[in-house]
């Protein structure tokens, strides 16, 4: 079912539609997906997380609070308009309270790369590392398996077994 829709609703905003869901349908998913980002946190059972808040000019995916503090996660499939800088000042979060999710590995903006911005905090992960955390535990949630399917389709992740042999 979940492979059918991705062949449909296959942007980012879908997306980050069906992860809002997850979350919403699932404590465990919530659980799963905050903590992937943000280890530091333990209980997320109490956590809400809202769906494209716009503040002025900008509209992060995902905020939630917890202890007292913003965190958000933005969300990247194919589109390198990143927001390093502004969201910090807009949210009243801290880059290491900046979660960001991308579906490719190179991060240029700004004259910084992907390393340069995990020096200064945030929390860079690949829709690839999540699918594959995801896969690793999917016997703890009947969502985990579907909605694996659907990030793998969505985000063209492709995992080969073996390594190319270019010699031969």
């Amino acid at each position: 079912f979940l492979l059918s829709l991705a062949h449909r609703m296959s942007d980012e905003n879908d997306l980050s539609d069906m992860i809002y869901a997850a979350c919403h349908a699932s404590l465990l998913f919530k659980h799963v997906f905050v903590t992937f980002f943000f280890s530091e946190i333990e209980d997320t059972e109490q956590i809400y997380i809202e769906r494209e808040v716009t503040k002025g000019n900008s509209r992060v995916d995902f905020i939630f609070e917890y202890d007292g503090k913003n965190y958000i996660i933005e969300n990247k499939i194919y589109d390198k308009n990143h927001h390093f800088g502004q969201y910090e000042s807009v949210y009243k979060v801290t880059p290491d309270r900046f979660g960001y999710i991308v579906n490719y590995h190179h991060i240029e903006y700004e004259g910084k790369t992907k390393a340069d911005y995990l020096k200064l905090g945030y929390k860079i992960k690949t829709w690839e590392e999540f699918y594959k955390h995801l896969i690793s535990i999917e016997d703890q949630d009947k969502i985990f398996a579907p909605i694996a399917v659907y990030i793998k389709s969505v985000c063209s992740i492709i995992l080969t077994k073996d390594k190319m042999n270019f010699t031969a």
